[in-house]
C-alpha cells in the first residue's frame, strides 16, 4: 500500500474519524464524499489550496487514477486516511491553510472594470460566460435583489461546477472584500446548496462561510493592488469556463460591495475570518 504525506489540508476538512466512500478520481485530485453527507478532496501537490482540499506531497506524474477506483470505501482513524486497497494519506503533520479574502483598499483604481475587461474578452470562452449570466449590470442597481437575480443562475450550465454557480461563487468572493457586503448573501448560498451538483453545492457551503480556493483569494486581494494588474491570472486557467465565470464574478461582486460601502460606509476590519471554523483536531481521536 503506498503512503502518501499530506502537506496542508483546508479549514472545512474534517479530520477526526470519519467514514465514506470515494466519489469521482481524476489525475490530479480524488473527491471523497463522507456518510454524513460532506466532501473532502484529496490534491496532488500541484492543485491549488481550498476549504475542502487536502495536497499531498506528490511528483507531477503521480495518477490517483493509479491507485483508487470509484465507489471504493475510505475511513480516518488517528489522522491516517485509508482509501480503498492500495493508498493512505498521512494527515498528522499536514499544515492548515486558512487563506481569507482582505479587506479592499480604499485607493483602488477607478477603471478596475475597464481593465480586466480587456483581459475577459481576449479569452474565448468569455462569450458562453456573458451567454449564461445575461445582463450583470442589473446586479450592481441599488433596488436589486441579489438573492432573486442570482437564484436563474443556480445549476446553470454542464458539468461537476456547473457555469452559473462558478460566476455565484464569484460573486460572494467578490462581496467578501467588503464589510457592508460581507454576509449578505450567506443564508442565500446555504439554502440553494441542493438545487445544484453535488460537488457545486459545497463549493456554495464553503462560499457562504467565507472560505474559497486560492486562486480566487489571491485574485480578490489583487483587485485593489495596481501593481498586480499586468501579472498573469492563475484562476483563468481553472476548466474551460470555470475559471473565467469565477473571475467575472468577483469583479460585479466587488463592485456591489463598493456601492454598498461608499453608501453605509465602512468598519475598521481587515480580514473575512469572523464565521465558525470547524474545530476538527488531529488529537485525542479514537481508533
Amino acid at each position: 500500500m503506498l503512503r502518501l504525506y499530506a502537506s496542508t489540508r483546508g479549514p472545512m476538512v474534517p479530520l477526526g474519524r470519519i467514514d465514506g466512500q470515494v466519489h469521482s478520481v481524476f489525475d490530479k485530485v480524488c473527491n471523497l464524499r463522507l456518510c454524513d453527507g460532506s466532501f473532502l478532496a484529496l490534491g496532488r501537490e500541484d492543485v491549488f489550496n481550498g476549504p475542502g482540499i487536502i495536497r499531498c506531497q506528490t511528483d507531477r506524474g503521480f495518477s490517483f487514477l493509479d491507485y483508487i477506483d470509484t465507489d471504493e470505501p475510505c475511513a480516518c482513524r488517528r489522522g491516517i486516511l485509508r482509501i480503498g486497497k492500495h493508498l493512505q494519506v498521512d494527515l498528522r503533520r499536514s499544515i492548515p491553510w486558512q487563506n481569507c479574502i482582505n479587506r479592499a483598499k480604499a485607493d483602488y483604481i477607478p477603471d478596475l472594470h475597464n481593465v480586466y475587461m480587456k483581459v475577459f474578452n481576449s479569452e474565448l470562452s468569455f462569450s458562453r460566460v456573458i451567454e449564461t449570466v445575461a445582463n450583470p449590470e442589473r446586479y450592481l442597481l441599488r433596488e436589486t435583489n441579489l438573492p432573486i437575480a442570482l437564484a436563474p443562475l443556480v445549476g446553470k450550465g454542464p458539468g461537476l461546477t456547473p457555469l452559473g454557480d462558478d460566476f455565484i461563487v464569484g460573486v460572494a468572493a467578490g462581496m467578501e472584500a467588503h464589510p457592508n457586503s460581507r454576509n449578505l448573501i450567506s443564508f442565500w448560498l446555504n439554502s440553494v446548496v441542493e438545487k445544484t451538483t453535488i460537488l457545486s453545492g459545497r463549493v456554495l457551503h464553503y462560499a457562504s462561510y467565507g472560505w474559497f480556493i486560492e486562486p480566487i483569494v489571491e485574485f480578490v486581494n489583487n483587485l485593489s493592488d495596481m501593481s498586480q494588474m499586468e501579472k498573469p491570472i492563475p484562476l483563468l486557467t481553472i476548466g474551460d469556463t470555470s475559471g473565467i465565470a469565477m473571475a467575472y464574478g468577483c469583479l460585479v461582486g466587488f463592485q456591489v460591495g463598493k456601492n454598498l460601502d461608499q453608501k453605509t460606509g465602512t468598519d475598521k476590519s481587515s480580514c473575512s475570518i469572523r464565521r465558525p471554523i470547524p474545530n476538527y483536531s488531529l488529537d485525542n481521536q479514537t481508533a
